[in-house]
């Protein structure tokens, strides 16, 4: 399965190489290693963006993977295993629309906040979190209503129980998304210790969360709300502290519309019964091609017209 997984991966590598080649014309001459001048301006430079970027990652890590630690220790393997396969499920299905997200949406904004100036750069982050936000929405309420037939067609019977495990990793992987596309104006301004509270705040809280939930009779539920909650202290913290950096809006009216039009997916969620590999492909189908229909909105209805209006 590695193999393959490797396999794959260089393929898609050498056609990405190819695709490159045929849209710029020039030829692939081999990999380089630039030469830099390295004195104690640039040395200085590197270390107030990446050191302060180091310490934010480590709260991140906290938040994110620490609870493996502690719910293994507290509460033992049978229900960190439970959770990892719920949480693994939503946070493969996020990786990947993140992953498509920063293809699509995030070259345009590198550009316009490596040339423009303040105003440039705060309207830059708000097409950007306007079109990446909603398309996150749609997923969330994806994930939810979809939560049992992906549990069902993704691993084995006896993991079913997982389902309400991929509900809230749902919600903990929209406020992580949510948080980084926010981080983005700490980016912009070269100021990444901005990040620091906001992930030492949701890491510590999360822990801390975690193992007092692991000592509850109602564990199953409440470890991942503690999850739930430290992602939410992460992205309000994160609002707060990178709108002194530079102020930017997040398009509330499109949040709101997003939500709305995605209501009919939480239809889907009394089909969770039907959990057989047949039933679970037509229902993840049916459902897709509505997720399908809401991006497509997104990206080429509603955020031309939110531009429009700004």
């Amino acid at each position: 399965w590695l193999s393959g997984q490797v396999a794959a991966m260089a393929l898609v590598n050498i056609a990405a190489l190819y695709a490159l080649w045929r849209r710029t014309g020039e030829p692939f001459k081999g990999f380089t290693v630039p030469t830099v001048e390295l004195n104690k301006d640039a040395l200085r430079g590197v270390a107030a963006f990446a050191l302060p970027l180091a310490g934010a990652t480590i709260f991140m890590w906290l938040q994110n993977q620490g609870y493996r630690l502690i719910v293994e220790r507290e509460a033992g393997a049978e229900l960190l295993g439970y959770l990892a396969v719920g949480m693994g499920i939503a946070a493969s299905l996020a990786a990947v629309a993140e992953t498509l997200v920063q293809q699509i949406y995030a070259p345009a904004l590198y550009k316009r906040i490596s040339s423009g100036g303040p105003e440039e750069r705060g309207n830059a982050l708000t097409e950007f979190s306007g079109k990446a936000v909603p398309a996150y929405v749609i997923l969330l309420f994806f994930t939810v209503a979809l939560a049992s037939q992906l549990t069902g067609l993704l691993v084995d019977p006896k993991f079913h129980d997982a389902a309400k495990f991929v509900v809230f990793g749902a919600f903990v992987e929209f406020f992580r998304m949510v948080s980084n596309i926010i981080s983005s104006a700490a980016h912009s301004e070269m100021s990444t210790k901005t990040l620091i509270k906001p992930y030492a705040a949701g890491g510590l809280l999360t822990c801390f969360g975690v193992y007092l939930a692991c000592l509850s009779l109602s564990r199953e539920s409440l470890v991942p709300s503690a999850m739930v909650f430290g992602g939410l202290v992460t992205l309000l913290a994160m609002r707060r502290e990178t709108a002194r950096v530079i102020r930017f809006s997040l398009n509330r009216r499109l949040l709101f519309k997003t939500g709305l039009y995605s209501v009919p997916l939480l239809f889907f969620m009394p089909l969770g019964k039907f959990t057989s590999p047949a039933s679970a492909l037509g229902i993840l189908g049916a459902a897709g091609l509505y997720f399908a229909f809401l991006q497509y909105l997104v990206a080429f209805r509603w955020t031309r017209t939110a531009q429009g209006e700004l």
